[in-house]
């Protein structure tokens, strides 16, 4: 049985032809099956996208959607979509904004190894902000990863069967408008916000389904996200170049000539702002 990997789209040709030009050329890939979830799109753009998917010689399902699923609703579609093997344990996500790097999978499948028999896990992320990612470009580790309470949705995620399955227990995977009162978390949060399959999804994964549960993420970035123009949540192109691109991931040349990867977890030197 291939191994999944399940990607969002909405609308934006361009960007998901960047991402699977990055999945076709990843080492690993022939062992995944890509399941790619289509929400309705402009008739353009909609025909830019068959054109691009279909070409394309991953091993691939694509699902076309007649009614707007939404942030949320797409989402829960796709992981849906991606356990409904019940032999598959663990599924990797991206949206059509995030670029995989040169080590993604093997990343993401380290992640599992460390979260697959343990019950803190709810995620592994492979990104970390720009507004978050404070160390210094020359003290930075590749090898480093670490545990934070924050759920980051900017670059997708790894998740398994058990944390998904706690997620369908607590009323599956729902948006809100509004991120609600977040000085609150469970059930008090979830009162204050309007809960709506066209917002996001990032809000109640942290104050809701997450709980007490950690997520692990690498000091240098895995995924790389280039959305700074037709965004649902994103203010502007130039609020996501402040505050989300970031130079500092795996494909800096900096890092060119450190082949040897060898990921542990640590304690970060320096404060991730916000994770």
């Amino acid at each position: 049985m291939k191994k999944i990997i399940t990607v969002k789209l909405w609308n934006r040709a361009e960007y998901i032809k960047r991402v699977v030009i990055a999945l076709e050329q990843l080492n690993k890939i022939k062992e995944y099956k890509v399941i790619f979830s289509v929400d309705k799109s402009n008739e353009k753009e909609l025909s830019k996208i068959k054109n691009i998917l279909e070409k394309s010689e991953l091993d691939k399902d694509i699902y076309y959607h007649e009614k707007n699923l939404g942030c949320a609703g797409n989402t829960r579609f796709c992981l849906d979509k991606g356990f409904e093997n019940e032999f598959t344990d663990y599924v990797i996500h991206l949206e059509d904004d995030t670029i995989p790097a040169k080590d993604y999978l093997e990343f993401m499948e380290w992640g599992y190894e460390q979260s697959k028999n343990d019950p803190s896990i709810f995620a592994v992320c492979p990104f970390v902000r720009k507004d978050y990612n404070k160390v210094p470009l020359n003290e930075m580790d590749i090898n480093k990863c670490f545990k934070k309470s924050w759920f980051e949705t900017g670059g997708g995620f790894g998740i398994t069967r058990f944390a998904w399955n706690k997620i369908k227990e607590m009323g599956n995977i729902y948006g809100v408008i509004m991120p609600g009162n977040t000085k609150l978390r469970g059930e008090q949060w979830k009162k204050t916000c309007t809960i709506n399959d066209k917002g996001t999804y990032g809000w109640p994964m942290n104050m809701y389904f997450k709980e007490e549960r950690l997520c692990i993420y690498p000091e240098v970035s895995r995924v790389q996200n280039i959305g700074e123009i037709g965004g649902k949540f994103n203010p502007s192109a130039q609020w996501h170049r402040d505050h989300v691109l970031d130079k500092k991931w795996i494909m800096n040349e900096s890092f060119n000539n450190k082949n040897n990867i060898n990921y542990y977890i640590g304690e970060t030197k320096h404060k991730i702002n916000g994770l």
